[in-house]
């Protein structure tokens, strides 16, 4: 499966009653734990209806946008879900999981320890447009994205 125990999933929900989960899995050692979610999810029978990379605006060192992964999953008996996922070497965000896996590699080959992970926001559109469930989860996404070292190091506790 994923290779790793450094998993943490929480529910949230906004001021509009609108339900967004997240998903951490993050490891030190085995770079094969992070993948795109839609593996996972179409392997379950679910349908990938439309993929994009979806701009959103952070303060991150040297540069302001992270570009995320985003598509619209069909399920069979399942509102449509709106998921935006990106993927970090220690504190750093990337959109691109290659980069992650070059970056990763190279400490690896350097014996620098570096915490890898994947986040993933997930929110079903039910009674919502797609852009009110974009909204409310790029929302999330920007309070997450400080909050990332301290869920980080949190996962990691729960690995070892």
């Amino acid at each position: 499966m994923l290779n790793t125990k450094s998993i943490v999933l929480s529910a949230y929900r906004d001021e509009d009653g609108r339900d967004v989960q997240v998903l951490v899995v993050a490891s030190d050692t085995h770079r094969d734990a992070f993948h795109p979610p839609e593996i996972c999810m179409m392997g379950a029978g679910n349908e990938v209806v439309k993929s994009w990379k979806e701009p959103i605006y952070v303060p991150l060192r040297g540069n302001d946008n992270l570009y995320l992964n985003a598509f619209l999953l069909r399920g069979r008996d399942q509102p449509d879900t709106l998921v935006l996922y990106w993927f970090m070497v220690g504190e750093k965000s990337m959109g691109s999981r290659l980069l992650q896996q070059v970056i990763l590699l190279l400490n690896g080959a350097k014996r620098v320890p570096i915490t890898g992970s994947m986040v993933r926001v997930t929110a079903p559109l039910e009674g919502m447009t797609t852009q009110e469930t974009l909204d409310a989860a790029k929302g999330l996404t920007k309070s997450l994205i400080p909050l990332m070292p301290r869920i980080l190091e949190t996962a990691r506790e729960k690995e070892s």
